[in-house]
């Protein structure tokens, strides 16, 4: 797309040109795919657990942000969930610790996006449950 036609304008110090991997919105992408940005990972992993509702609402902001790399999200959170709920008692238990721990050892290596091809034959698959759901487009591949 020519960006004059489009009616964008860029600021030529705030581009980049010639580079094999960008750093866009918390992602990292590059050849092979959509990365979470180690940073924003690493944050979470080095992250203490939660002491109270205020740094558990946080945390999980944070992975929710990058929650598309981490399979099963709403299932590994569903006990931290619990303690947001708006007449919960705050009670940090081994079910929280071992959520809090999951997530951060999913998040320790995320999942790689696979770039999307105009190509591939796409499929949608959709899910739900009683404390979540989840939609993933796939790319249908021939081996």
């Amino acid at each position: 797309v020519d960006c004059v036609h489009a009616g964008a304008t860029l600021n030529p110090d705030k581009c980049e040109f010639g580079k094999t991997k960008l750093k866009f919105l918390g992602h990292l992408i590059d050849e092979s795919g959509i990365h979470a940005d180690p940073e924003k990972t690493s944050a979470i992993v080095e992250m203490r657990p939660p002491g109270n509702v205020s740094e558990l609402r946080r945390f999980m902001g944070m992975v929710n942000q990058l929650g598309k790399f981490t399979p099963n999200l709403a299932e590994l959170t569903q006990p931290l969930r619990e303690l947001l709920a708006k007449k919960s008692t705050w009670l940090w238990g081994p079910s929280q610790n071992k959520a809090f721990s999951q997530v951060k050892a999913e998040l320790a290596q995320p999942t790689t996006l696979a770039l999307y091809d105009v190509r591939a034959t796409t499929k949608i698959s959709a899910d739900a449950s009683s404390y979540g759901l989840g939609a993933v487009l796939l790319h249908v591949r021939s081996l």
